[in-house]
């Protein structure tokens, strides 16, 4: 599988970039360990086995396009207007954060309410937590955080619980989701979709996916090497991913690659660690990369192509026109965690509007789904937006123009 890689760079720490291509998610997760099967509901990895018995047409293709995927609420309260709302962001600098928060602002908009967005700064020099201390001296009447978790901002999200502001959680995992002993500081959770509702589910189906589709185009025989990310959110993919490979009796896990997001710059220890991986394993024919970032900007596609092994890439969130643009040149590509970022985000801010009116989140009908040649390809010089005109359910919703 050749891409052909682009000269422009995403700013910032490839570390940071990994977070959103997925999701984006916990910049500096914590924990190593694997969720136990108390931490997290089935639903995403409890699906159907068409993957582990491949037909001859694309039933199993068609499964991975739609089965984390819905529509966005058809009902719910009038906008709550007048409300004071801050997006406590990844990192402007990381162009899928900033599409998280510019996307959140224009919600905002239609919903009346006035926005700011604290810029995590990816981070560095402590920029979450102090991106959440800006947004609390705003006295702000809600608080998004997007793409990390509790146990990063533990002392600022206690202090967000002191002041009694409720915190939202977009793509971040609770304190008591990564350790039970510890106390529940991001009380709002986001609804993703009604087949994989939790954070935990969301992120287990895109490493579901990503195997269905490596065992389905192998015919059962995919031999594969996982690049798996290591605590946190990274590890519910991680099971998703082994759980669904564990269907396919004809299948291998021949190797796991495992990195932390500072390992991901470009020529540092993953892809240092993937290329001996292709080295050692020459019967490879699948390849699991969870984030486009990874495939390009961190060399991973690179790293195929030099090893001249004929493999199948299944992975990325299809947010990168060079990868788009690879599925339309025949590579042998599955964008197995697709999805609509701004989508993500209108859907946050729907739940956080229904908390204004005194109404429980319910599921936003946004997950993984697939592109490929024969799915959710968009035209040529356009980027995937979602299997369905979510904007204008959710301006209907909100009776906005």
């Amino acid at each position: 599988m050749t891409v052909h890689r682009s000269s422009k760079r995403l700013l910032g720490m490839g570390a940071a970039i990994v977070l959103l291509s997925s999701v984006l998610a916990a910049c500096g997760s914590s924990s190593d360990a694997p969720p136990s099967s108390s931490a997290a509901s089935t639903s995403a990895t409890s699906g159907t086995s068409e993957s582990a018995t491949p037909s001859s047409d694309t039933a199993w293709a068609d499964a991975i396009a739609t089965q984390f995927v819905g529509n966005p609420p058809s009902t719910g309260p009038a906008p709550v207007k007048g409300k004071n709302v801050w997006w406590m962001g990844c990192g402007n600098a990381v162009p899928d954060c900033k599409t998280l928060s510019d996307a959140g602002g224009e919600a905002a908009k239609l919903l009346g309410w006035d926005f700011h967005v604290a810029d995590g700064k990816v981070n560095q020099g402590g920029g979450y937590a102090a991106a959440i201390r800006t947004a609390l001296a705003a006295k702000p009447d809600a608080l998004v955080i997007q793409g990390m978790d509790c146990s990063v901002v533990q002392q600022a999200l206690q202090e967000a619980k002191d002041q009694n502001v409720p915190v939202f959680g977009l793509q971040s995992l609770d304190c008591n989701e990564i350790d039970p002993s510890q106390p529940s500081l991001i009380p709002w959770k986001m609804v993703y979709s009604e087949a994989a509702p939790t954070v935990q589910d969301y992120y287990m189906a895109a490493g579901k996916n990503a195997a269905a589709y490596l065992i389905g185009s192998s015919g059962g025989t995919a031999q594969v090497i996982a690049n798996l990310g290591k605590g946190g959110f990274y590890e519910y993919m991680n099971k998703g991913f082994r759980d669904e490979m564990a269907t396919c009796s004809g299948c291998k896990i021949l190797q796991e690659v495992r990195w932390a997001d500072a390992d991901t710059v470009p020529n540092g220890p993953w892809i240092q660690a993937f290329t001996v991986a292709l080295a050692k394993n020459p019967t490879a024919t699948g390849v699991f990369i969870p984030f486009d970032s990874l495939i390009t900007g961190s060399g991973g596609n690179q790293a195929i192509k030099d090893s001249g092994l004929d493999i199948t890439l299944a992975g990325g969130s299809g947010n990168q026109p060079e990868l788009l643009q690879a599925v339309r040149d025949g590579a042998k590509l599955g964008l197995t965690n697709a999805q609509s970022f701004p989508w993500l985000s209108f859907g946050v801010m729907d739940n956080v509007n229904r908390y204004f009116a005194g109404e429980q989140p319910v599921a936003q009908g946004v997950g993984p789904t697939l592109i490929d040649a024969n799915h959710n390809l968009p035209a040529e010089g356009e980027l995937f937006n979602g299997t369905t005109d979510w904007k204008t359910a959710y301006k209907t919703l909100w009776g906005a123009s």
